[in-house]
Parts: C-alpha cells; sequence; structure tokens
C-alpha cells in the first residue's frame, strides 16, 4: 500500500511538472489517480491500524500469561506448606487455596480462583449442566429414578451438594416447608371445587384465591431453596403477600378478638395450611441461629401465615359463616 501511495503521489508531482499553464496541477490531476490514491491512503492506515491491534493483543496476552504465572507460583508455594490462603502478588488481597475449599467439602458457587469443584455450584455453570442432563434425559427416553438410596444411612444432599444428617435443622425446615406445600395443594383443590359461598361475589373471589394459592405455592418452593442453598428470596414477593393481605383484611368485616378455626371445610383447611406454616416459621428461626438464612425468606414465610388467616376469614364471609369469638375461661352450658 505504501509502494502505491508513492507510485500515485510522484504520478501527480510529475503531471504538474509537465503542466506550465496549470496554476494549480494537483487539483487538475486525473480523478482515477484521486480514486487510486485515496484508496492506497485509506491502505496504508487500515494496516498500521491492524498491526497496532495486534501488537496491544500480544501485549496483553502475554501480561496475562505473566500474571497467572506468578498467581501459580504463589498458590503452589502456599499449598506446600498445607496453608489455606495467600496473598494475591498484585492486589495483595487474601486468596483461599484448593486446600481451604477442599476442607470445606462442596463448591460455594462464588466462582473463587481455586476452585477443586470446577465451580460446579456457579449459577451459570450449574445451570448448563442442569440443562444438559435434562437434553440427555430426553434424549436417552428414560425417567429420572424415584429413589437412589443415596439416603439410606440417614444422610442428604444439600442445594450446595454438601451432605448432612437428615436430623439437622436445614432439614427440619426444607421438611416442613414441603408439608406447607401440600397442604396448599389440598387447599386450593378444596378452593377450585367449592360452591358453598352465599356472597354475591363468591365465584370471582374464590377464582382469584385459586391463583393466589397456586402462585404461592411457587414461592415456598423458591424459599425452601434458600434455606439449602446460597440462593436469594426476592423481597417483592413479601410485598405482594402484604398487598394481598390488605386487600383482603378491607374486604371482610373487622374482628374484635381471637376467632375459633371453623366454618366450611375450604376455612379449615387454611387454618390447618396457616398453623403448618407457623412451624415452618419457628423452623427458619431455629435454623437462623445456627447458620445466615435469607432474611426476605424468613419475612416471606411470617407474612404468609397472616395471608393464610386473611384467607380463611374471607372464605368464611363469602360462605356466609360468621365468626366464632374465644371465650375466656368458657363454662359448659347444657
Amino acid at each position: 500500500c505504501l509502494m502505491l501511495t508513492v507510485y500515485f503521489f510522484s504520478g501527480f508531482m510529475t503531471s504538474a511538472a509537465s503542466s506550465s499553464a496549470c496554476s494549480a496541477p494537483l487539483l487538475r490531476a486525473p480523478p482515477q489517480k484521486w480514486v487510486l490514491a485515496l484508496l492506497a491512503c485509506g491502505g496504508v492506515g487500515a494496516s498500521c491500524w491492524l498491526a497496532c491491534r495486534a501488537y496491544m493483543q500480544r501485549r496483553a496476552h502475554l501480561v496475562a500469561v505473566e500474571r497467572q504465572r506468578r498467581i501459580d507460583e504463589a498458590h503452589k508455594a502456599a499449598m506446600d506448606k498445607e496453608e489455606t490462603g495467600y496473598l494475591d502478588p498484585e492486589t495483595g488481597l487474601w486468596v483461599f487455596t484448593a486446600l481451604q475449599h477442599l476442607n470445606r467439602g462442596y463448591c460455594c458457587g462464588s466462582g473463587c480462583r481455586h476452585c477443586p469443584y470446577e465451580h460446579m455450584n456457579v449459577p451459570s455453570v450449574k445451570k448448563a449442566r442442569e440443562e444438559r442432563e435434562q437434553a440427555a434425559k430426553v434424549a436417552k427416553g428414560t425417567k429420572s429414578p424415584i429413589f437412589t438410596g443415596t439416603g439410606d444411612k440417614g444422610m442428604s444432599s444439600l442445594g450446595t451438594g454438601e451432605r448432612k444428617s437428615k436430623g439437622e435443622t436445614v432439614f427440619q425446615i426444607m421438611g416442613t416447608l414441603d408439608e406447607l406445600n401440600a397442604q396448599l395443594g389440598m387447599v386450593r383443590c378444596s378452593v377450585a371445587r367449592h360452591t358453598g359461598y352465599t356472597h354475591k361475589d363468591g365465584e370471582a373471589q374464590y377464582a382469584k384465591l385459586v391463583r393466589q394459592l397456586e402462585h404461592v405455592q411457587h414461592l415456598v418452593f423458591d424459599a425452601g431453596s434458600c434455606m439449602s442453598s446460597p440462593a436469594t428470596f426476592e423481597a417483592d414477593n413479601v410485598s405482594l403477600l402484604e398487598g394481598w393481605i390488605r386487600d383482603l383484611t378491607e374486604y371482610c368485616p373487622n374482628i374484635h378478638g381471637f376467632i375459633l378455626p371453623g366454618g366450611s371445610i375450604v376455612t379449615c383447611h387454611l387454618h390447618v395450611a396457616r398453623t403448618v406454616c407457623r412451624r415452618a416459621e419457628r423452623c427458619a428461626v431455629q435454623l437462623n441461629s445456627e447458620q445466615s438464612v435469607d432474611a426476605a425468606a424468613r419475612k416471606f414465610i411470617n407474612r404468609l401465615s397472616d395471608f393464610l388467616f386473611a384467607a380463611a376469614r374471607l372464605t368464611a364471609y363469602l360462605d356466609g359463616t360468621a365468626d366464632v369469638l374465644v371465650r375466656r375461661k368458657a363454662v359448659w352450658e347444657d
């Protein structure tokens, strides 16, 4: 490109020297030479840009290779001394060695530098692995086994891959949430089939309650995941429940004391689900005293019991069943 540029500009100068009547010889050069010269200049510029880009990429690669070499040396020295960490040679930050992760026994999912578990619990890696496994199952046309036998000795795996005794608090809360979800499923089916309402808005309110209960069941699964893994719970779900509770409270008459669980079968099922939810909340509080539990998930379980109470009052109101207030020191009367 450089040779073409020199050639065409020398042609311009020759054309200018041979024309004595031209006051601006370069401007009167043939248009074809102008185009070819501009193309040649553009080629020179592109070649220079590509050369600079290749140089910068090569330089960045060499810098990265050198940085990785220093990191590998520091990590190897720490591992040889059986240390659980070392100072990063560039940033000065403390970095865990592979030994620290092996002592933990599972991948924490944070994308640690020396993870010996191939970052199996990093969200993107875990999702890709699950998608591959699911695709493989579909391709083989096989069903997932209902039993594996891995828990026959009283141990089970958490979402992190860590194995613990089934008697641990974390499995108590997960089991209670599973029980709660089963109760919610029974409530939803009862609500969907219920026709004993007497209020004019009964059909619309019951249909809305069915959709709300189904959505809550999905959220209970999410809350369970937060108990057994580093997953986080969306705080907006708590606000959603609070909005539902306000709507139900405004729709139903005021109460002036404690009420007895009762009324229709639907109302009773909702009260049973409420008590299971309260038990799940107590398990979550106990687990939080042993390890960190997502605050939004704990708050959601607390609000859910309030929503189930408000929903029970709604169904009783729609069915025309009056609340029975608790009588203190009740005396039996024939």
